[in-house]
């Protein structure tokens, strides 16, 4: 009996071990991938700042310069872009801000059709 009992014992305390050790590992992977998701998604809002600067900086030049297809057009690569880049990172959106999402995507879709039609965009 004192065997069995000891043999219970020392399964306890093995697995007891080998419970803590595996938790540590999977938190430790947990906060990393957490992490990992983190930088990137501030890398790409940082990104995405840049190129709204980037962009209606040149906006602004064919502006004063009287340049609307230039406008167009960057308009144009802009809106692509952002449809891109929406389409990569929308797994991470709550429901209600995935469908907005996706009426966004669709508008800006159906105008670069209309305005590659008129000879923008491209074209």
């Amino acid at each position: 009996m004192k065997k069995l009992v000891l043999f219970y014992f020392i399964v306890f305390i093995a697995a007891t071990i080998s419970a803590i050790f595996v938790s540590d590992k999977v938190l430790v992977k947990a906060i990393e991938l957490y992490l990992d998701d983190y930088s990137k998604g501030t890398a790409m809002q940082r990104m995405s700042y840049s190129i709204i600067i980037e962009t209606s900086i040149e906006n602004i030049e064919a502006a004063k310069a009287g340049d609307v297809t230039t406008i167009i057009n960057e308009n144009c690569e802009f809106i692509d872009m952002s449809i891109g880049l929406i389409t990569q990172n929308s797994y991470e959106a709550p429901y209600p801000f995935k469908i907005q999402l996706q009426e966004t995507i669709e508008k800006g879709t159906q105008l670069i059709e209309q305005l590659k039609s008129e000879g923008y965009c491209g074209q």
